[in-house]
């Protein structure tokens, strides 16, 4: 039989490493959010880059049939362009509701186990 004689407890300040988690996760994020925004920005300056090419070319160009021939072709392409890139930013960032299934108990199990197993 072993006699106690005392107990050592020891405590570590977690604070410090959780907050330069969470700053690695926010730089994380804001690395992903920056690389989409430079994507989105390249999705619209091109059909602009289009417009703003015809724009400076119609007092020059206006009165040749040609040129209001290929202006009328390409400018609605060029609009259209960005507004579906508009609307596909505004579906993305509109909030959706949440996808509720239904499921049997032993669905539901088998799911937590799945993940429970794993985390030994």
């Amino acid at each position: 039989m072993k006699n106690e004689i005392g107990y050592l407890l020891s405590i570590n300040d977690e604070t410090e490493k959780k907050k330069l988690e969470q700053k690695l996760i926010t730089q994380e994020k804001l690395h992903a959010l920056g690389q989409l925004v430079a994507g989105v920005a390249h999705e619209i300056r091109n059909p602009l880059t289009s417009i703003k090419t015809f724009i400076d070319l119609l007092p020059s160009k206006y009165d040749r049939p040609q040129f209001r021939e290929v202006l009328m072709e390409h400018l609605p392409v060029e609009v259209n362009r960005l507004n579906m890139i508009v609307t596909d930013l505004i579906e993305y960032a509109r909030p959706r509701p949440p996808n509720i299934q239904s499921c049997s108990a032993n669905e539901l199990t088998s799911f937590t186990r799945f993940f429970t197993s794993n985390d030994e």
